[in-house]
């Protein structure tokens, strides 16, 4: 179901590694889905995505508060949206080189020129 999820929103990969997910049920339905890799010093998000039938409903705000609420150290990610990201205390910062890289994720088959990196800090 998860890759369901995440082909129907250009968010699945070949290489992409189906462990690591939260996942969001509304009753027995899973509705979204984000992956987060925990490092020693920082959790990198990606690949957040909801049925696209169950879009524009709160559960990609909900996936992002519950991911804010139980972390703490800084988290960082890749969008094309960074205005969604903003939203939950993000902001826009030069790629600092310890992610995983680009390629792994078939950015060049997305919009790599709206691509930014961005980041939260743990207050």
């Amino acid at each position: 179901m998860i890759r369901q999820i995440l082909r129907e929103n250009d968010e699945y990969c070949q290489s992409l590694s189906l462990g690591n997910f939260l996942v969001l049920e509304k009753g027995s339905r899973l509705v979204g889905t984000v992956k987060l890799e925990c490092r020693p010093d920082f959790i990198y998000l990606s690949s957040l995505a909801v049925m696209k039938e169950e879009q524009r409903k709160g559960f990609a705000k909900e996936i992002m508060l519950s991911v804010i609420s139980n972390q703490r150290k800084p988290l960082y990610l890749y969008t094309i949206i960074p205005a969604f990201f903003t939203k939950f205390g993000f902001s826009i910062v030069p790629d600092p080189g310890f992610l995983p890289s680009k390629d792994a994720y078939e950015c060049e088959d997305c919009s790599p020129e709206k691509c930014v990196c961005m980041k939260r800090e743990y207050p």
